[in-house]
């Protein structure tokens, strides 16, 4: 029974840690193999505290022009500083699009961190706690 407690506890900790890992892996493989690019706001987005900019960017596959839009979760200072029309500066993944980000901005990344480490705290109270 032990084992299958185990095996549980494994698994969630992958589910909860999924999100920041993928997270660190899009910037990381962003900052190794992203091409610089401009794209277009289309538009913003304000919901409660969280902001939104989706724009429009033309991406390079070999000889081939394709053209993506991108809806992403912003910080706030990037939402004020994106107006509709503006051009920003963006990175993308030549081998995949649809992976770009904005440059500059870390939400993504700074999130993720907190939660991992705020997961990561409370785990080893809870076993200083349990073994105390």
């Amino acid at each position: 029974m032990y084992y299958v407690i185990r095996i549980a506890f494994v698994i969630v900790l992958i589910w909860i840690f999924w999100g920041p890992i993928q997270a660190w892996y899009v910037w990381i493989m962003l900052r190794r193999s992203g091409v610089p690019a401009w794209a277009n706001v289309i538009s913003r987005e304000q919901r409660g505290i969280r902001y939104f900019v989706t724009y429009r960017f033309e991406a390079m596959k070999g000889a081939r022009t394709t053209v993506h839009n991108k809806r992403l979760g912003v910080h706030k200072r990037t939402y004020q500083r994106a107006s509709e029309g503006q051009a920003l500066s963006i990175r993308y993944l030549p081998a995949n699009p649809k992976l770009s980000q904005i440059n500059g901005d870390t939400l993504n990344r700074d999130f993720t961190t907190l939660l991992v480490v705020g997961i990561l705290l409370w785990m080893v109270a809870t076993y200083a706690y349990l073994n105390h």
